[in-house]
C-alpha cells in the first residue's frame, strides 16, 4: 500500500481559506494601525515666510498630515 504524503483535500482547502480571510482582513487592520506623516515647518521656512496658508496647502497636498 502507497501512503501519500501529500497534504490531505481537506487541509488544503482550510489553509486557503485561513489565508484568505488573512490576506482580506490584514489590509484592513493594517490601515487601522498606520502612523500619519507630519512635516516639520522648518522644511518650508521660506514658502511659509512669503504665504503662510499657500505653504501649508502645498505641504497637504504632498500628502502630510500635520505640522
Amino acid at each position: 500500500m502507497h501512503q501519500s504524503t501529500d497534504l490531505p483535500r481537506r487541509s488544503f482547502l482550510e489553509l486557503t481559506g485561513a489565508a484568505s480571510l488573512a490576506w482580506a482582513f490584514g489590509a484592513e487592520l493594517h490601515g487601522a494601525a498606520r502612523i500619519p506623516l507630519a512635516v516639520q515647518l522648518y522644511s518650508v521656512r521660506r514658502d511659509a515666510a512669503q504665504n503662510f496658508d499657500a505653504a501649508l496647502e502645498q505641504v497637504a497636498a504632498m500628502g502630510f498630515e500635520g505640522v
